[in-house]
């Protein structure tokens, strides 16, 4: 995944040269059990995958644009994960899912400009506390302080800004534990 996002970045950069539009591609990552190998019948014969972990990085493969990463991971795999930088961002239930699962994005360096990168991880991981708490002033506060200082997060913060707002004018009641339901794949 991170190389296929090297990959993207120096192709944009030439496509960009070029003045042509950019592309952009997802990447769904989940670790879970799953049937792989060929199947079908005599009429349609394919090499495939199976299984819920399979749905799954699907899923999360949809969600890339909407959160602004390009890679998604699930919590199986970022909990094998070393030597990477990983931000929990959501709890999300993917459609057709009652669920919800805990997404994250993965690093290999986060550049955090000139604020420290365990103070911006610290204060995001209370971004989302005071998010699920409902705590809206102090959610939108950190939004504010970092939407713009870090790039990688603009269009994440963005889209929860707009959430915030969405449900400052309708708030989702006490029993909401921060759960965003997906309406698309």
């Amino acid at each position: 995944a991170m190389a296929m996002e090297q990959a993207m970045g120096r192709l944009n950069a030439e496509l960009k040269a070029q003045d042509k539009e950019e592309m952009s591609v997802g990447i769904g990552i989940n670790t879970g059990e799953c049937v792989v190998g060929n199947m079908g019948s005599n009429k349609r014969f394919d090499y495939t995958v199976l299984g819920d972990a399979v749905n799954l990085a699907s899923r999360l493969e949809g969600q890339s644009g909407n959160y602004g990463f390009q890679i998604i991971a699930g919590a199986g795999t970022v909990d094998s994960l070393t030597d990477y930088e990983v931000y929990e961002l959501d709890l999300l239930a993917v459609k057709g899912k009652q669920e919800p699962v805990k997404i994250y994005t993965v690093f290999d360096q986060l550049d955090c400009g000139s604020i420290n990168p365990d103070t911006f991880k610290q204060d995001h991981l209370a971004f989302l506390q005071n998010y699920r708490s409902q705590a809206w002033d102090k959610a939108q506060q950190h939004i504010d302080k970092y939407q713009s200082a870090i790039p990688n997060f603009t269009h994440y913060y963005e889209l929860f800004a707009q959430r915030i707002k969405a449900m400052q004018a309708n708030p989702p009641g006490s029993e909401w534990i921060g759960v965003f339901v997906a309406q698309s794949k």
